[in-house]
This record gives C-alpha cells, structure tokens and sequence, in this order.
C-alpha cells in the first residue's frame, strides 16, 4: 500500500486524489490519479504546455553607480584587518584583470597602512609566517 501511495505523489498536484485512491483497489487508484489530473486540467491548474510569449526586451540597465572605497587612512585597525582579509576573496573572484589590478592595489594601499600603523605588529604578523588571507589584528598593538 506504501508504494501506491509514493507513486501518487510523485504524480504531481493530482496527488491528494491519488492518495485517497491508494486505499482503493489498484485499478480505483490508476483510475483517481487520472481523473485527478483532468480536473486540474479543465480547473486551470494542470501544467501549461503552450508556448508563452517571449518577454519584451528589457530596457537599458541602469548604471550601477559604485560609491568609491573609503581611503584607508580613515578606517579604523579593525575594519582595516576585516577589509584585508575580505579582499583576499574578492581577489579569488575577479573575473577580469582590472578587477584583479584594483583588489590587488587595494591590498597593497590596506597593507602599506597596517605597517604605517603598527609596525612592530606588522613585522610579527609576516615573521609568523603571514598568509595572503591571514588575519594581521592579533598581532597589532594599535586599537582602531
């Protein structure tokens, strides 16, 4: 009885009629699940096999205005060190190599102001064996 059940639910939206038609005799079932289907054919529910027409064309898109970074020099140490870390995977997901140019002189501009900073934390980060997406902020001594 389980199977007739999973198969009148797979049949689709018919599948309330085909479960109550699961308790019947296979042939009731197969007969319900048909039925089932035609109603919500002749309802309006069934699935659409028409073509539908193409979607008018969209309109020119409107230009992303991208406000410009702020300069590092006023972030605070934290957001420096969550910037740096972001970075690395904008870097990963540059798909074109100005893209890949601005991440890249973005974390150049984030590292040249961690050292300007802090350079005593700065230099302990890279002697610990600092990795290109490793978080710089436990080794600062500046609070942002």
């Amino acid at each position: 009885m389980t199977r007739r059940v999973v198969v009148g639910g797979l049949i689709g939206p018919g599948c309330v009629l085909a479960t109550i038609g699961a308790l019947l005799l296979p042939w009731e079932a197969l007969l319900a699940v048909l039925l089932s289907g035609l109603l919500l054919v002749v309802a309006g529910l069934g699935v659409s096999y028409r073509r539908r027409a193409p979607a008018p064309a969209a309109a020119e898109p409107h230009p992303i205005t991208r406000s410009q970074p702020p300069p590092v020099a006023d972030m605070a140490t934290e957001d420096l060190c969550v910037a740096w870390r972001r970075s690395y995977f904008l870097l990963h997901l540059a798909v074109d190599e100005r893209t890949r140019r601005l991440v890249v002189q973005r974390r150049q501009d984030f590292l040249d102001e961690i050292e300007r900073r802090d350079r005593r934390g700065f230099l302990r980060w890279l002697d610990s064996g600092a990795k290109a997406g490793s978080d710089p902020a436990p080794y600062l001594t500046h609070g942002g």
